[in-house]
């Protein structure tokens, strides 16, 4: 499966989280302090009611260096199991999103720009895995015990190959009822029970056309996303034309 030729619906979604993640960073929010960390995940997500509580003691419970940010998925995409033991934050490595990153993270990406685009891997989350393992970058996340976020779309590029997969009957199933999340009130790091799926960070190709690594290197620059039309049609919608 490795070595994938290029492929432009594959392709857009690394071109496009670069963007978006460079323009937000960059973004001005009108007089506040820097903003330290983002929250991240599709349009196609539904969150608990008390996600962003969550958030903010995850957060202060990462606080060394070592941190990439927290994740909000405890099961990787249903890669892993839900049930974990004691209700608390689990420690690991970064997989993917829906995820919180903060700064200091981004800007350890830029400081290895080179790497990350030239890597031979279209998928943003598993170049970011990669680079987990070669060069020195925060990679460790916290996660709640529970799952705060559950994916609904039962359409997409990951999912279309999963036509009679458990995975996707069981996105589908979460499509078309209610989402119920269990209460999570934990403060502290936990011990997970069970075994996790073990990451092989082989890559997986789709990435090695000069030109998708040239507009990578173009955002990730000082010059970065520029002001044309575009970023500033993106900041009228978050601050409605200001």
């Amino acid at each position: 499966i490795y070595g994938n030729p290029r492929s432009g619906w594959a392709t857009c979604a690394k071109h496009h989280w670069t963007w978006m993640m460079r323009t937000v960073w960059d973004m001005d929010f009108g007089g506040a302090d820097e903003i330290d960390s983002m929250f991240f995940m599709e349009e196609d997500y539904v969150v608990a009611p008390n996600i962003y509580r969550a958030i903010e003691d995850g957060l202060a419970l990462a606080e060394g260096p070592e941190f990439f940010g927290i994740t909000m998925d405890i099961t990787n995409g249903g890669i892993d199991k839900e049930s974990v033991g004691d209700e608390g934050w689990i420690e690991g490595y970064f997989r993917t999103g829906p995820m919180v990153m903060k700064r200091k993270t981004w800007d350890s990406i830029r400081e290895v720009k080179k790497r990350f685009c030239t890597l031979d891997e279209y998928n943003w989350d598993w170049t970011l895995v990669k680079l987990g393992h070669n060069v020195r970058m925060p990679r460790r996340v916290l996660t709640p015990s529970v799952k705060l976020v559950r994916h609904i779309g039962a359409e997409g590029m990951n999912i279309n190959k999963k036509a009679k997969s458990k995975v996707r009957q069981k996105m589908e199933h979460e499509a078309r009822g209610d989402v119920h999340f269990n209460p999570f009130h934990g403060k502290g790091i936990v011990q997970r029970k069970g075994k996790t799926t073990v990451v092989n960070p082989k890559v997986n190709g789709g990435w090695g056309h000069p030109k998708d690594q040239e507009h990578c290197m173009g955002l990730l620059t000082d010059e970065g996303v520029g002001t044309g039309g575009i970023k500033k049609f993106f900041q009228s919608l978050v601050f409605g034309g200001r």
